[in-house]
């Protein structure tokens, strides 16, 4: 659990349908990612780590925030940074398109 919540210190988020992690990509033009269904998603470019192989890819997806693991906290209120629902640990997430 401590490998966890210090993922979680570092903006990753728990996609608990897809049993992997993900953060939003920083890279030079990702851009922000648009908040979607009334506010219960976004969609942007994100990085996913697959822990069964181990490897990490950028994607275009809509993230819906009820498939996030909300159970895991960061400390100091969750991963910092400020901005959107999933910096703040609210919800969940969704389906890769």
């Amino acid at each position: 659990e401590f490998a966890a919540t210090e993922l979680v210190n570092r903006n990753w988020r728990y996609h608990k349908e897809m049993q992997m992690w993900l953060t939003k990509d920083t890279s030079m033009g990702a851009g922000e990612p648009v908040v979607t269904d009334g506010g219960k998603a976004e969609r942007g470019s994100y990085v996913f780590f697959n822990m069964r192989t181990w490897q990490r890819a950028r994607t275009e997806f809509e993230l819906r925030y009820e498939d996030l693991d909300g159970h895991i906290q960061g400390g100091a209120g969750g991963a910092g940074g400020g901005g959107g629902a999933m910096e703040r640990g609210e919800g969940r997430g969704g389906g890769m398109n």
